[in-house]
């Protein structure tokens, strides 16, 4: 599960998924538009509503405002609009105290 090939110790991609490596890669292929199945992606409400997920976990409260905005960007490109859950969601998150757990640790 664990590799090192001349450098610091990292998960092996081949034998461990990682939810933020997911959120990435989808976010590239949907940069960088090679496939329809790609292009899908960026419309896909709950890869957004992960990344807000992640945000709130990291206590960065003024980047969930800055994922809702650049979703409704996005589906306002196939005339939708994010959905009432998703609006109540990334709300909620923008409320709660982040949990930052390292800087919790440290004190």
């Amino acid at each position: 599960m664990i590799v090192r090939q001349d450098g610091p110790y990292t998960l092996d991609p081949e034998r461990v998924s990682v939810d933020l490596w997911k959120a990435y890669k989808s976010l590239d292929a949907a940069r960088s538009g090679h496939s329809n199945e790609h292009r899908l992606d960026r419309y896909n409400q709950a890869l957004y509503e992960g990344i807000a997920r992640l945000q709130a976990r990291l206590g960065q409260q003024d980047a969930i405002t800055r994922t809702l905005a650049l979703l409704t960007k996005t589906l306002a490109e196939i005339g939708e609009h994010p959905s009432q859950e998703t609006v109540a969601f990334c709300a909620f998150l923008q409320r709660r105290r982040p949990t930052n757990r390292s800087r919790d640790q440290a004190s």
